[in-house]
């Protein structure tokens, strides 16, 4: 490319925060090179001349990859949504219960009846789309390790 590098054009897409599956292909490799790419991450490094069936075998894996990002990012997304579906006391009681806090400690902690607390829970499972206490921790603990995530 003229006036431009494979690893610049990977720090600018990087920048811009195009998630791109990147795989280099160069007639000039070095193992700097690599290791940058590969550290910033491109998937794959080809140094030309290459064989087509492995080309065609590292694009069909960058496919992949590209399309299961996009459907982690659609499913945390519509979770997301629907987490901002809950009313202002639903989400007071979604921590303790995905810390795994009985009935009665949330009950106490919030100055509201056991009942009350297993109704909110009930309607946080509905709305999260769980059908067990097992299933809506897990979703949890998955946005809390997104919105961690830089």
């Amino acid at each position: 490319m003229p006036g431009m590098s494979g690893l610049d054009l990977q720090a600018v897409l990087r920048l811009r925060q195009i998630p791109l599956p990147l795989v280099i292909l160069t007639a000039h490799g070095d193992v700097a090179a690599v290791r940058q790419a590969l550290k910033n991450g491109a998937l794959d490094f080809l140094e030309k001349p290459f064989e087509e069936d492995l080309l065609l075998q590292i694009l069909s894996n960058a496919l992949r990859v590209d399309r299961e990002r996009c459907i982690g990012e659609d499913e945390r997304a519509a979770a997301s949504d629907r987490l901002a579906n809950l009313t202002a006391r639903e989400r007071e009681i979604l921590a303790p219960v995905a810390a795994g806090k009985q009935n009665v400690e949330i009950a106490a902690q919030f100055g509201i009846s056991p009942r009350t607390v297993e109704v909110h829970k009930a309607r946080i499972m509905e709305k999260l789309g769980c059908r067990t206490l097992a299933e809506l921790i897990q979703k949890i603990a998955d946005l809390v390790d997104i919105s961690a995530s830089p």
